[in-house]
């Protein structure tokens, strides 16, 4: 699979959590374990990116942000997947509401995303 193609999954992927979570907020519980969810190198996009990639790719400029960021979502996710699932539900709505560090970090990755698969399409069509 290609980066771009990498890159488009775990688009897709991150952004399905909400949805997750926002499940979790309402049930109560959840079929993923946060001591699971915090680390960022247990998901498809985060084995690839500490394992799967070429060196080359790693080099790219925007290898370490995304890494960086990837780190950070897990961590903020399993903050509100514990919350979630401890019954602190108040506390789990207000970490994944509009302007909270989730809400931010989510659009921040995914337009970082963007940008850096925005770069290598443009890199193939030179």
């Amino acid at each position: 699979m290609s980066v771009e193609d990498q890159i488009t999954k775990a688009i897709g992927a991150h952004g399905q959590w909400k949805f997750r979570l926002i499940d979790a907020i309402g049930k109560g519980t959840s079929e993923f374990d946060p001591e699971n969810v915090k680390f960022d190198n247990k998901c498809e996009f985060g084995q690839w990116l500490h394992q799967g990639m070429s060196a080359d790719d790693r080099n790219n400029r925007h290898y370490a942000t995304i890494v960086e960021m990837h780190a950070a979502f897990h961590k903020i996710a399993a903050t509100i997947l514990r919350e979630a699932t401890t019954g602190n539900t108040s506390e789990a709505k207000r970490l994944i509401d509009r302007g909270s560090e989730y809400s931010d970090l989510s659009t921040e990755m995914t337009l970082a995303l963007m940008a850096w698969k925005k770069e290598l399409s443009s890199r193939v069509a030179a």
